[in-house]
């Protein structure tokens, strides 16, 4: 195995392998030949936490999860205040510059940024309105 053969070419002891993460690809994860599955049977790997990357992980939630209705309804409100340059200089006045991002489909990533920057502001303005009602 190659990354035997590297580890003990490099003195890096295989206790301190403690988790592993992977892409999900058949090479690392197959039940035969996948990288855990050699690692697992050879007895000079110790036992390892196996884990499936983060960012991975996430885009196979977002494709699963449906926030179609909550981003129609964030898209249409952020579209409403971008459209009129009156809107928008008065959301930056008051919002101390910040602006409101745009979504585009091309990245699976801006539509999470989109909706976090929204809800951030949605609690800005909600924590400035409960502090002027008092």
């Amino acid at each position: 195995m190659h990354i035997k053969n590297y580890c003990f070419e490099t003195k890096l002891p295989l206790w301190k392998l403690v988790p592993v993460t992977t892409d999900g690809a058949r090479s690392m994860v197959g039940s035969v030949n996948g990288f855990i599955a050699l690692c697992e049977k050879d007895d000079d790997f110790p036992d390892f936490l196996k884990y499936h990357c983060i960012i991975h992980q996430q885009v196979l939630c977002s494709k699963r999860l449906i926030t179609k209705d909550v981003m129609d309804i964030a898209f249409k409100i952020a579209n409403s205040i971008r459209a009129k340059s009156l809107r928008r200089r008065l959301f930056r006045q008051e919002f101390e510059g910040q602006e409101l991002l745009l979504h585009t489909d091309v990245r699976w990533l801006s539509s999470g940024k989109f909706i976090q920057r929204f809800r951030d502001l949605l609690y800005c303005k909600k924590s400035k309105f409960s502090s002027n009602q008092r």
